[in-house]
Order: structure tokens, then sequence, then C-alpha cells
């Protein structure tokens, strides 16, 4: 019972118009960490997911972004994110060692406004066999951080190093470094649209999660 209501977001769902698919509207990743995420829709700049918990998740084809929204199943929790200061845009063709800088405007859904700031360097692109075939990844360290004292000095509060692939259009592999605790996920499976049924996605998920 307990998986089943975890899978509700399996129901059917209007999809939302989608372009430039690396993988199609309703496939359904699963990760390491014994979550799922449902492909509900895609264009150039931005991809909609839903999650086994059923929250609503906007990220940016841009993979150095963070979440760009967040919403709870009952819709009254959640936040958005912009870029509110420098472009996340601006960093050149992937090579090892760029980075830029830029900061991201954090609105809760009760209205709290919060400022935070990233930087994020590119660590270097090689070919690596991900889901049984070999893809480019490209590798990514992004810090986000205050400026704290009379000199500025920087305190990190969290760490992303990540693996993302151009050619799923997915961070494929992802390590948090947060609050003194580090965790992680990686991509385990890919169910196709057809194969996005309640019976293979807990087969699926069945090895991550512990049942009680």
């Amino acid at each position: 019972k307990k998986m089943a209501n975890k899978l509700l977001f399996l129901a059917p769902m209007l999809l939302l118009p989608n372009l430039v698919l690396a993988i199609q509207a309703g496939s359904v990743v699963i990760y390491s960490d014994g979550s799922a995420e449902k492909l509900l829709a895609k264009n150039a700049a931005q991809s909609h997911w839903e999650d086994d918990r059923k929250r609503r998740i906007t990220r940016s084809t841009n993979p150095i972004l963070p979440v760009l929204e967040r919403t709870e199943f009952l819709g009254n929790r959640g936040y958005c994110k912009s870029v509110s200061d420098g472009d996340a845009d601006a960093m050149p063709v992937p090579m090892e060692g760029n980075s830029v800088a830029f900061a991201v405007t954090r609105i809760s859904h009760a209205g709290k406004r919060s400022m935070r700031n990233w930087e994020c360097t590119h660590l270097g692109t090689e070919d690596s066999k991900v889901l049984g075939k070999t893809r480019r990844l490209e590798h990514y360290s992004c810090q986000r951080f205050v400026l704290k004292g009379k000199y500025w000095s920087r305190q990190i509060l969290e760490k992303r190093e990540f693996s993302y692939s151009p050619d799923l259009g997915l961070v494929v592999d992802l390590k948090r470094h947060m609050n003194n605790t580090v965790s992680s996920r990686k991509v385990v499976k890919i169910l196709p649209p057809t194969k996005a049924n309640y019976k293979q996605v807990r087969k699926a998920l069945k090895p991550y999660r512990s049942e009680k």
C-alpha cells in the first residue's frame, strides 16, 4: 500500500506540448536513491517533471541552474527561482576550467524572498558508459555561497558535483554536500512511455527501496 501511494504519479495526465526531446514525454527516470520522476514535457528552455511524491518540478535545460520551481502535491508549499544577477548561460563552449558566477532569487509560495549566490566550474568532458551505452558526459562543480565579514570572505553553504549527459538531457550522477552531510543519486534506468506503467516502475524501484 505504501508503494502504491508513492506511485500515484503514474496516473494518466495531460501532457504539455514538447520540443527537442532527449527522452520522450511520459518516460520515467529511476534513480539509485529510490526516487522516480516522470517527464511531463520539455522545450528548448525547460523541462517539467512530476516525482513519486506528486511534486511538480521545473528545471532549466542549462544543467548548472538549480531547480527553477517546485510545487507540493496540494499546491500550498513550494518555491520558484529566477536568475537575478549575472548570466548562467554565459559560460563559453564547455571547456575544463571555465566558470561562471550568478545569483538566483528564490520566492516561496508564501512570498518569502531570498538571494542565493552560485559559482559553477566545468571540470572536463569524457566518454563514459551510462545505461549500457557510451555517452559524452560533462562534469561540473557548483558552489552556493555567502560573503561574510569585513573582507567578504566566502562561506560555502552547498556544493554540487555532477555529470550531465547532453544525449539524454539529464544529470546522470549527482553528489550534494550540505549541512555536513553528503547525498548522492545516479540514473539507473529510464522506462519509455510504453513501459512506464505501475508494474514496471514498481519492479525497477524495488532494488533501491526497502519495503516494510
